[in-house]
């Protein structure tokens, strides 16, 4: 094969990869974006703590199930290639498929008459095309469900509560929240010198009571 076509098998191959890992990425990025949702709104952290937990685990065995079909990836054949050049350029009787093929009696003369005739039929074809990447999630995800976790993520990333890696902290923690102390504010007022009276406390009970006649 002529290096111009080398390379468009490349392209080929490069396209239905894009496409395989794509949709095997698909999950995984659904439970990422939930997952970012429920950090970043501060939704995790605001669960009880059993809850909470029941919660990470259920993210965490989630992730790792998504995890399987990027794993079992491989790259595409190179007959899966030519057959993508063929549908992309619209061949009939798959011309380039056929270059592979091999006489049913390999021989001298055969082979090269064989190998002559693949030459003429290669040299025809002048604009080949690798295709596009495409994507199949219209089928994957027919009520588009992506759409609503991009658009959740994106209104998280605007409208989130404190600051992000405190709440993943808050999220992920494994100890209780701490329990927040009570805070008291004592206020007091000093009266001019000339009246000769002690500094008086607003918040005493006396002052509360006597402000509550």
């Amino acid at each position: 094969m002529s290096p111009k076509l080398q390379r468009t098998v490349w392209r080929a191959r490069l396209a239905l990869f894009w496409e395989r890992l794509w949709a095997a990425s698909y999950p995984l990025v659904m439970v990422a974006a939930a997952f970012a949702i429920a950090v970043l709104t501060g939704f995790l952290a605001l669960l009880p703590d059993y809850i909470r937990y029941a919660a990470l685990a259920a993210f965490a065995l989630a992730f790792l199930w998504t995890l399987r079909p990027i794993f079992r990836l491989v790259f595409p054949e190179r007959g899966e290639a030519l057959r993508r050049i063929e549908q992309a350029s619209a061949l009939d009787h798959r011309p380039i498929s056929a270059a592979e093929d091999k006489p049913a009696n390999p021989g001298g003369a055969a082979s090269a008459i064989w190998e002559v005739h693949v030459a003429r039929q290669l040299a025809k074809l002048t604009d080949l095309k690798a295709g596009t990447p495409r994507s199949d999630l219209k089928w994957r995800d027919p009520y588009a469900l992506r759409l609503v976790a991009l658009l959740g993520v994106i209104a998280a990333l605007f409208l989130y509560r404190g600051d992000p890696v405190s709440n993943f902290a808050d999220a992920v923690r494994v100890t209780s929240s701490p329990t927040q102390t009570a805070l008291s504010l004592d206020a007091w007022v000093r009266p001019p010198a000339y009246t000769a009276k002690p500094p008086m406390l607003l918040t005493s009970a006396a002052l509360k009571e006597r402000l509550a006649r």
